[in-house]
């Protein structure tokens, strides 16, 4: 009896640690299959016709008056590419690596959208190490200046803000005073749609994602995930 009770204990055991091997398993390969999504996805956005095309035009007409600032463009937009491509498979990066990445594809922006594009960075300096989800926060700046800025005539401002709550929360907020959110579920799209899955895959409950509109007119997406040193 004792050894039909014992074998019972270790098969109920092996089923639960196969069950949770499975389980990490499938979670592992689901978040590859994410980080790969979300690494075509911004691909997909820097190689998409339109935003070449107007980067391309914009070179052709800032080349004979500012030749430094077509030097400038390419440099930026080489370094996007490699370092895009060359994402570690780890599931993260450190936020001073993902902010050049995005200091990077604002200064293109600004080259071609002039005064109508301005922005500015808040970050607490002592969280620069801190390991964050790939490419969060360039999804966010890329989704204000495509739906926020882009659609006014006369653009607007970006600011990106990193600081930590008393808790040992990061949080990464994105706000632009472009258009405003518009009132239908479609608008977080493929890029934030990707970051919530990543943000649950990564830490279940203890993060989230919340999008707002600005009183004053303009979009804020706040992010607040556990800290990772």
């Amino acid at each position: 009896v004792v050894v039909a009770t014992i074998f019972c204990i270790l098969l109920m055991l092996y089923r639960r640690i196969a069950a949770n091997l499975e389980r990490k398993i499938h979670e592992n390969t689901e978040l590859s299959r994410l980080q790969l999504e979300t690494k075509f996805a911004l691909l997909q956005s820097k190689v998409n016709p339109h935003f070449l095309f107007n980067t391309l035009n914009t070179m052709l007409d800032v080349l004979r008056k500012e030749p430094k600032k077509v030097e400038s463009m390419i440099l930026n937009l080489s370094d996007i590419y490699r370092k895009t491509l060359a994402l570690p498979d780890r599931s993260l990066v450190t936020l001073e690596d993902e902010l050049e990445l995005v200091r990077e594809y604002l200064e293109i922006e600004k080259i071609r959208m002039g005064e109508r594009l301005e922005y500015r960075f808040h970050v607490n300096e002592h969280l620069r190490q801190t390991r964050i989800p790939p490419m969060m926060v360039q999804i966010l700046v890329e989704n204000a200046i495509r739906h926020g800025l882009a659609p006014k005539k006369e653009g607007g401002a970006i600011a990106v803000k990193v600081d930590e709550r008393e808790d040992k929360k990061l949080v990464v907020a994105v706000e632009d005073t472009g258009v405003g959110i518009e009132p239908k579920p479609s608008y977080a799209g493929y890029g934030l749609a990707c970051i919530k899955q990543q943000l649950k895959m990564l830490y279940d409950t203890r993060a989230l994602m919340q999008i707002s509109l600005v009183p004053s007119g303009g979009t804020h997406v706040r992010i607040e995930l556990p800290y990772e040193a």
